[in-house]
């Protein structure tokens, strides 16, 4: 950093006190400057799953790498990334499942709102799927994406309504899925879609 950005390295210089005594003992800095929780631009340039931070309801987002984030959003990011396995969590992080997780694990903000951040969410069990299962849900999450993107360009109001009775059908049909991925007997299924 001395000899690429001189300017840069002469005010962090003069605040190297600070910024060398910040943090607690867990965070590890590369160097007395740095970011303690740095970001890796090749992570924000992959498919991943993004969510804001707050909202109300579960509003994941498949990212194919075409989109920045800041810290008031988290993504998912597999090691191994694998489309169907990026559409099978799609499916279960939009899931009833997960609100409810959250209303129970969770304390609401104003307005019944909550957040996703990385420490509520890190205990959240996700099932494991069978290749089957997987392009049960990847093949239904498709449908869902594909659906979102016309209703976001269609003009007539007979269209519109179309297109959200399909995405109500195809809605129900994955949290059909992704209940059986949890084994949920119909009374608990009564109870996520009460909560």
């Amino acid at each position: 950093m001395k000899n690429q950005f001189p300017y840069c390295y002469g005010y962090f210089s003069s605040l190297r006190k600070r910024l060398a005594s910040r943090g607690t003992a867990s965070m590890k800095y590369p160097s007395w400057y740095s970011l303690w929780n740095f970001r890796n631009i090749d992570n924000l340039s992959v498919e991943r799953i993004l969510t804001p931070d707050v909202c109300y309801g579960a509003t994941m987002y498949l990212d194919s790498g075409e989109h920045y984030h800041n810290d008031t959003s988290y993504a998912f990011v597999l090691k191994n990334p694998d489309s169907n396995l990026y559409k099978t969590y799609l499916a279960i992080l939009n899931s009833p499942i997960i609100w409810f997780y959250l209303k129970e694990t969770g304390t609401s903000l104003r307005g019944g709102y909550f957040r996703f951040k990385t420490k509520y969410l890190e205990n959240f069990p996700l099932p494991t799927a069978t290749p089957e299962q997987q392009q049960t849900l990847a093949a239904l999450a498709d449908q869902m994406l594909a659906a979102h993107t016309q209703l976001a360009s269609a003009k007539s109001d007979a269209d519109k309504k179309t297109l959200q009775q399909r995405i109500a059908i195809l809605n129900a049909q994955i949290n059909a899925q992704v209940y059986a991925l949890y084994g949920l007997s119909s009374e608990e299924i009564a109870v996520v879609e009460g909560a």
